[in-house]
């Protein structure tokens, strides 16, 4: 939001009433979203149309294909999607499959089920993952699902991961793979030399604010790390 206010402050400049005009309800939205594509640069152009959207919840798919920007359209049908998932997560999938972009659009919705879930345990936050499964764009999407629940656990919730996650779900292998995935994509977030540090002293390498263990590496994992350490001492 911060490219609107720049905006605002430009007083009476044409970029500036494009966005009143956006952030006018009583405006229509055919007319907001045309001024909202004449804005000076993608960003502000993205903001401005994503709020004239926000201000306009009868907004539907057929607005989002008056949009001439192809990028743009698509974040109409993302940002409708969004809304959508919360009262209808199956029309939300379906809105999806019109985007160009269908496979982004449904990560979003796994990405938002997975951070809703995040305060259940692993036996109830798999229901959210149902809705998803056989979607011919996010064959993945069990693993997609975990990746983003444990990210959400730790680095927003700043909990840990229960060693126990993955066991006695229904898909045991999805959710294996999406905590490996989450676990390298945190891993990452470490400093290499911190990392070494931590295995030397035999510390968690994926910490909580507090330094306690935010999620258990595998015992290869742990390996690969240390070996890696090791060459880089030579």
């Amino acid at each position: 939001m911060s490219v609107l206010l720049l905006l605002l402050g430009c007083g009476q400049g044409t970029d500036a009433e494009r966005l009143a005009q956006a952030l006018d309800p009583s405006v229509s939205l055919s007319k907001a979203l045309r001024g909202c594509e004449r804005i000076t640069g993608l960003d502000a152009q993205g903001d401005c149309i994503t709020a004239g959207l926000e201000l306009r919840p009868g907004t539907g798919l057929q607005d989002c294909q008056q949009i001439e920007s192809v990028r743009w359209r698509n974040e109409c049908v993302f940002v409708l999607a969004e809304r959508l998932s919360w009262t209808d997560l199956g029309g939300a999938i379906s809105l999806c499959a019109e985007s160009r972009y269908a496979r982004e659009c449904l990560f979003h919705l796994i990405q938002d089920a997975a951070q809703r879930a995040a305060e259940l345990p692993p036996s109830q936050a798999e229901g959210f993952i149902e809705p998803f499964i056989g979607v011919p764009r996010t064959p993945d999407s069990v693993s997609l699902f975990w990746k983003e629940w444990v990210r959400h656990k730790v680095r927003i919730m700043d909990r840990s991961v229960p060693a126990t996650l993955c066991q006695d779900l229904q898909d045991t292998t999805g959710c294996e793979k999406g905590l490996g995935k989450a676990r390298r994509e945190l891993l990452r977030g470490v400093p290499s030399a911190e990392r070494c540090s931590r295995a030397q002293e035999e510390q968690p390498l994926i910490q909580l604010k507090d330094g306690s263990r935010a999620v258990a590496l595998s015992p290869m994992e742990l390996e690969q790390i240390r070996r890696t350490c090791a060459a880089s001492k030579r």
